[in-house]
């Protein structure tokens, strides 16, 4: 294969400029914390509208963590992260988020250093918010997979027990305009991010190197557009949305013996919708992409496709489950071989990556949770199972409340699938169990 099974690599016992993020964080712990600081930050991350009721001037939270991931024979990842949350107000109509974090890992040590997460400045007028700065957008209703998300990639290099660490930020300009009960969203990003695959750091074979990814350049050209269109009702919850810019994952390609990632142009048409009746929650989303062609990008380009999820919630007093369909419909799929082994075997992973190897696929996802103990122990799995591919994903996770900003969290995530699929490939690096601690301020 032209692009081989990664190595093992020799892990230290211990990250040691991970660990320095517990003592930087902890400092923060002296700062005061204000009682009004949970709606507030609730408010900023959900992306809802800010609320005209007063605000302190300065208010901050935060996490620090530290955990390890391991398979049965070594230390897959050593890591400690601290986590910094503040906004400041300087009256209802004008505010900033910053989240700082410091993330270090045994796996990664080259790049341990402080991030900025998110950064923007919140404008409110009428009956118009703006929002401009680095920050995260997350569309769509249903669970976990949302193929209207169209702006905000992912680093599946990260190993986390939360699936929220691997978003990346956009710098994006962001505005809403409300008319009850609707909402319009306009999100113009100036250049997109692509997201990281899992597989950029493996041992390629003699003569044959990964070179720096292939981004577009900075100019009015190749902005990226988004439009979405709310409807709030109270029984009721729906949306249209459409794209046009660059897709957030990249294909691969190459030019002579280097391989690099490519990003691409494509136009995606979105809706979801969440509703309830009797004690029962639906919730569906669709999202159908067409790529612009290049045929300088023939092999990193994937073909049109229609994506849709159904799913059906229910609670029981302290038991919650949700269950969903995942289908999809691949138009003009390729896979004829080509003459040409090297570019049949990069093709090959671009229909992986875009998870394009069949026509029409089929997938079902489980996620029951259960909460026990006067709420101190919640116990949950999210299960993932593609009927077409055979690919399957298992997350067991158990998190114990020891104190009240005190967690335990432990569990596994388990990657299974044949040889020339993702989850097939993920299964021996990233299949592992892990513990984490989690100090919440």
């Amino acid at each position: 294969m032209l692009i081989p099974s990664k190595q093992s690599e020799c892990l230290p016992a211990c990250c040691k400029r991970g660990l320095y993020a517990l003592l930087l964080a902890a400092a923060f712990l002296l700062m005061p914390e204000s009682g009004h600081a949970q709606s507030l930050f609730d408010s900023a991350v959900s992306g809802d509208r800010i609320s005209t009721t007063e605000q302190p001037a300065l208010q901050q939270k935060g996490t620090v963590q530290t955990g390890i991931f391991a398979t049965d024979d070594e230390l897959t990842s050593v890591y400690a992260m601290g986590v910094v949350k503040c906004e400041v107000s300087a009256n209802e109509d004008i505010s900033a988020y910053l989240e700082l974090r410091f993330r270090g890992a045994s796996e990664d040590e080259e790049n341990n250093e402080f991030t900025l997460r998110e950064g923007y400045v919140n404008l409110r007028f009428d009956t118009i918010d703006l929002r401009i700065g680095r920050q995260i957008v997350v569309w769509g209703r249903a669970d976990g997979i949302n193929p209207s998300n169209n702006i905000t990639p992912l680093d599946y290099t990260v190993i986390s027990p939360d699936e929220d660490d691997k978003k990346l930020a956009n710098f994006l300009v962001k505005s809403t305009y409300y008319a009850a009960p609707f909402s319009l969203e306009v999100d113009w990003v100036p250049v997109a991010k692509s997201s990281i695959l899992p597989f950029e750091d493996v041992t390629l074979p003699t003569g044959v190197e990964w070179a720096e990814a292939s981004n577009p350049d900075s100019n009015w050209d190749n902005g990226s557009i988004g439009l979405k269109l709310d409807l709030l009702g109270t029984a009721f919850e729906g949306s249209l949305s459409y794209y046009d810019g660059y897709a957030k994952t990249p294909g691969i390609t190459y030019a002579g013996s280097q391989l690099y990632t490519e990003q691409f142009r494509t136009r995606i048409i979105g809706s979801d919708f969440s509703t309830s009746i009797g004690s029962f929650g639906f919730r569906g989303e669709c999202a159908y992409s067409f790529p612009y062609k290049d045929s300088n990008q023939t092999f990193s380009i994937p073909c049109s496709e229609l994506q849709y999820i159904v799913g059906i919630d229910r609670s029981w007093r302290n038991f919650s489950c949700i269950a969903q369909y995942i289908g999809k419909y691949v138009k003009d799929l390729e896979t004829h071989s080509l003459s040409d082994s090297s570019l049949e075997e990069i093709a090959r992973w671009n229909r992986m990556i875009f998870s394009q190897q069949e026509t029409w696929q089929h997938s079902v996802s489980l996620r029951p949770s259960v909460t026990l103990f006067h709420e101190e122990v919640k116990c949950e799995l999210l299960a993932l199972a593609n009927l077409s591919t055979e690919e399957t994903y298992v997350q067991p996770k158990v998190t114990y409340a020891l104190y009240d900003a005190v967690n335990l969290i432990c569990g596994a995530q388990l990657y299974y699938g044949p040889d020339d699929t993702l989850y097939g490939y993920m299964s021996d690096d990233r299949s592992a169990v892990f513990c984490e601690i989690q100090l919440s301020f």
